[in-house]
């Protein structure tokens, strides 16, 4: 198989998720002449509940699906509670930066069903409906751009599978199902198997591991190799090593003192190191010897930048002892502290916004000097200095490689990022996420959006008003029924 292309995203739109009816975000696009990929930043800002963290969140869907990984079941919650259905449609761009580029879409449908759990103790009790989440439908569709040999295709569906289809056929088109099976009877067969324990299980049928064994397996023993699989195996590579998300559970943990999330990733020689570990910040964490040597490199390489955001400061791991596990592997005992000036200090009395830094730092230096990987954080401003903040979205907006995918409160960035790289979310369930509109070169984007708040101009509605007089009144009210 040939050589791996660059991927990252070019636009999603999502449908029916949680309080986002219909939203869509565009991303900056490649180049049209060379297919360079250019600087790709996108901040999403918006009052409270509007939608902001449901972006980063189906984001994370998106990473589950294409790994071949189960949904977790708490994601039930996020399909509308008004809807059985909800959708996912992310484009892709998978190039060479050169010449040649494929544009891919991928659309999958989650289905929120209750399967009856038969109650065969008592026949007291009623049967349980456990609600229980499905991918009922996926489109995996492409178009290609060879400049060198001036080869230029329409966009077309890979795999149209739909889980309630009678068609003999696992998926359609027929032409592309008999090329990626290889015309085999036992590989269709093992299909019907894998779209049985895909829809089961909730995950991608497309991307789990018994349908990707039969489409490589036919592709080794195919005479006319199908491109197609190339595709998707960019795309499985893509969210197994370069797409990143940074979200609630990973901030609940430093908010709670209790661990600090740590991921890595190096590549050398093509091997891919990918790593994500919580070291604990109140004990001492075992961490597996191979996994400490990854790990306190990257705190090496990390320490280069964190000394130049925050002066006089770097991060340690310092070894207390080592164990060995019942199957005789090794693990290494240690403890994360902070050195300032010479004084170490233990990661649980740092503030919070250290210890976010210290958290995303090494995905945002993997970021900036790799044009295929993709890093969403949610509420990135949190705890961060907001100048500080400021002036690192102005660096990353203009010169990093990759692209950076993150939510927040703080309007400084406003004042330091194009504004081609900010979304805002509106009042407007149907069209949740836009961009600002009549914003003139001279204008500062922050003191505009607050503008458009207060006096409107927009074509959506982007705040929901609130009445400070209601908010007074209501907190007397409140006051007077505590002390009653």
């Amino acid at each position: 198989m040939s050589n791996f292309l660059n991927v990252r995203f070019e636009k999603i739109t999502l449908t029916n998720f949680k309080n986002v009816k219909k939203g869509t975000v565009d991303f900056v696009k490649t180049d049209n002449t060379d297919f360079t990929f250019k600087p790709s930043i996108l901040g999403i800002y918006g009052q409270n509940g509007s939608g902001k963290t449901t972006l980063v969140q189906v984001i994370e869907i998106i990473k589950f699906l294409l790994m071949g990984q189960s949904l977790p079941s708490s994601l039930i919650d996020m399909i509308s509670v008004d809807s059985k259905n909800s959708e996912i449609c992310a484009e892709f761009v998978i190039s060479d930066n050169k010449v040649q580029k494929y544009s891919v879409k991928y659309f999958v449908q989650l289905e929120k069903y209750y399967e009856t759990i038969e109650n065969t103790l008592t026949s007291l009790e009623q049967n349980k409906k456990i609600p229980k989440l499905a991918v009922s439908k996926e489109v995996l569709s492409a178009s290609y751009v060879n400049l060198d040999k001036k080869v230029k295709t329409p966009m077309k569906p890979i795999i149209d599978y739909d889980y309630y289809s009678e068609s003999e056929s696992t998926f359609l088109p027929n032409t592309k199902f008999v090329s990626l099976t290889n015309n085999s009877k036992v590989s269709q067969n093992n299909l019907l198997i894998s779209k049985k324990i895909s829809h089961d299980s909730s995950k991608s049928f497309i991307f789990c591991i018994e349908t990707l064994k039969e489409f490589r397996d036919d592709y080794r023993n195919s005479d006319k190799k199908d491109a197609s699989l190339i595709i998707i195996e960019h795309l499985v590579r893509f969210a197994n090593g370069n797409l990143f998300v940074f979200g609630t559970k990973n901030i609940g943990l430093i908010n709670l003192n209790a661990a600090l999330p740590f991921v890595f990733k190096f590549e050398d020689n093509n091997h891919m190191s990918v790593g994500n570990i919580a070291i604990n910040l109140t004990s001492v964490s075992d961490i597996p010897k191979e996994a400490y040597d990854l790990v306190s490199r990257a705190i090496n390489s990390m320490n280069t930048v964190l000394v130049t955001i925050i002066p006089n400061l770097t991060v340690h791991l310092e070894i207390v002892g080592t164990q060995y596990a019942a199957d005789g592997n090794e693990f290494v005992q240690v403890q994360l502290y902070s050195n300032r000036n010479g004084k170490k200090i233990s990661m649980a009395n740092e503030s919070e916004g250290i210890k976010k830094l210290v958290s995303i730092l090494q995905l945002l230096i993997v970021m900036y000097n790799n044009p295929s990987t993709t890093v969403a954080i949610d509420e990135l401003d949190s705890g961060i200095f907001e100048y500080l903040l400021g002036e690192l979205l102005r660096i990353i907006s203009k010169h990093a490689k990759g692209q950076l995918i993150f939510t927040s409160h703080n309007l400084r960035a406003l004042e330091t990022m194009d504004k081609k790289f900010v979304y805002f979310t509106t009042t407007n369930e149907e069209n949740r996420y836009v961009k600002m509109s009549y914003v003139a070169k001279n204008n500062n984007l922050r003191d505009f959006y607050f503008h458009e708040i207060l006096l409107g101009g927009q074509k959506e509605e982007l705040y929901e008003e609130t009445n400070n007089g209601a908010i007074a009144l209501a907190f007397c009210k409140a006051g007077d029924s505590v002390e009653s």
